[in-house]
């Protein structure tokens, strides 16, 4: 299971954490197939972002219909471009990087996107295995970290304010931290050059542990179901999301800003909590053509959201990723998040039984002189973070009460065919069976089970949101049968 606490608790010595970091063992993998681009990587590279500019009436002599350095179109990695934003982008989407490594006299021939590796390669022939032997062959090189410079998604947009504030209603409620995973779609980001934006439709929260301090997510025997539900009706594993609030006054509502002390303290990410990231993006990496990545698959677009207290002792939601160079670390298993200073990782020694390479990072003395130093025993984490905005869309008012969520039941919240019965009125059945809640209480309910053979055409229809088949599935047999049985369960409904 995976542990994770809430930042800025208290101060203690640095030292590795004690706390599990070992992620939920999901039954069932995202199934995306590697070797070619998804689809939103599919549109965004055949478009080439370059960026218009209208013609100066100063500088440009010329007719309309022609073009010159005052006015041609700028490529979506010119500095002129990443520094007309205001503030200025500190990532550039990826496929804008891609079309900058596309761009050298090669035109991208030789370009390769490889992720850092940072285990011995093993079975070497020419030494005994380590510790016995190693050889610069077998060896990882030494790594020098560097901020990344592009991300794989570049905003989180929900699609309703009501889906987050439905997952926060569980803390509001019980004063516990709570975490779901994230389904949607991917689609277009039009205020960055080829931006890709993640719209999440649903929150899927997991069985866990919930605490005022922290939060354990059990293993889930129903998940690989839950994603055949979401794959049936178009639905895509965006990423993962969890609380870290703690009240500050409830008459206002506020909440304490944890994440936003200028120190070690405190970080806006934790080093547990990017490890976890990136743990969750090594198992959901991204697919990409062979021609550019001979694995078949580059970084991921898993993302992690945040929500917490701001500065203003709001309630924030903040994206962030895992850099390449941590999920390369991660993967290896060459980090420990450190204790009392949740804005540090620390580096796992070499021993015998396993070999860590070098690692070092650049930083700036009070002189504002560059100086190098071993990342051994530690460093600071923001040098593995990519971080992006999310927002949330006013939501259209529902003709019918939202399905309960599901593993709430320490909260008094739990499903049964009483809740079937109210929740489907009929005024809206598109609406109704869209909702993601209702379909995995379908699909993994026991009481259900006659409706198992019957479930992928009624997800089929909700993917092309076909309100007639949905309304002409509801005149079968077997979902006739469960409503009799809702109505026999909820005997009072009606009267």
């Amino acid at each position: 299971a995976m542990a994770m606490s809430a930042s800025g608790k208290r101060a203690e010595p640095v030292m590795a954490a004690t706390a599990s970091t070992q992620l939920p063992v999901l039954s069932s993998d995202a199934g995306v197939p590697g070797g070619d681009w998804d689809e939103i990587d599919s549109v965004m590279h055949a478009k080439t972002g370059r960026v218009e500019r209208q013609r100066d009436a100063q500088m440009c002599r010329h007719g309309d219909s022609q073009h010159c350095i005052h006015c041609t179109p700028l490529e979506p990695y010119d500095p002129q471009v990443l520094a007309s934003f205001d503030p200025p982008l500190k990532f550039m989407s990826f496929h804008t990087h891609l079309r900058k490594l596309d761009s050298g006299a090669d035109r991208g021939r030789y370009t390769r996107l490889e992720q850092p590796n940072c285990a011995l390669i093993p079975n070497c022939p020419d030494h005994p295995p380590y510790p016995k032997g190693i050889c610069s062959r077998c060896q990882p090189g030494a790594m020098y970290l560097n901020r990344q410079k592009f991300r794989q998604v570049d905003y989180v947009q929900f699609e309703s304010d009501k889906i987050l504030d439905q997952f926060i209603n569980y803390w509001r409620t019980c004063g516990n931290q709570r975490a779901g995973f994230l389904f949607g779609r991917y689609e277009e980001y039009t205020q960055v050059p080829l931006g890709i934006q993640a719209i999440v439709t649903a929150i899927y929260e997991p069985p866990q542990t919930n605490s005022v301090n922290g939060l354990e997510i059990k293993d889930d025997p129903d998940f690989a179901t839950v994603l055949q539900v979401a794959n049936g009706m178009g639905l895509t594993l965006l990423g993962w999301i969890f609380t870290d609030l703690e009240t500050l006054d409830t008459r206002s509502g506020t909440v304490k800003c944890t994440r936003f002390i200028s120190d070690h303290r405190s970080a806006l990410i934790t080093a547990e909590e990017l490890l976890n990231a990136a743990g969750y993006q090594n198992k959901f990496p991204n697919p990409a053509p062979k021609r550019y990545a001979p694995q078949g698959f580059f970084g991921s677009k898993f993302v992690t959201v945040v929500v917490s207290g701001d500065q203003n002792n709001l309630i924030a939601v903040k994206g962030y990723q895992c850099s390449l160079q941590g999920m390369g670390l991660q993967a290896a298993n060459c980090m420990l998040p450190a204790v009392g200073a949740p804005g540090l990782m620390l580096m796992k020694p070499s021993s015998n039984e396993q070999f860590v390479p070098d690692v070092f990072y650049i930083a700036q003395d009070k002189y504002g002189n560059n100086l190098t130093h071993a990342a051994k025993p530690s460093f600071p984490v923001e040098y593995l973070v990519v971080d992006f905005e999310c927002g949330a869309k006013a939501g259209a008012a529902q003709t019918s009460k939202p399905f309960p969520i599901g593993n709430r039941k320490n909260i008094a919240e739990s499903q049964d065919l009483s809740c079937l019965k109210r929740h489907i009125t009929g005024r809206n059945v598109l609406q109704e069976f869209s909702d993601f809640h209702l379909q995995i209480f379908l699909a993994t309910n026991s009481t259900c089970d006659i409706l198992r053979h019957i479930l992928p055409e009624l997800w089929a229809a909700l993917k092309r949101k076909d309100a007639a088949a949905v309304t002409e599935w509801t005149k079968k047999a077997d979902w006739q049968t469960m409503m009799l049985l809702a109505e026999h369960h909820d005997p009072s409904f009606g009267h």
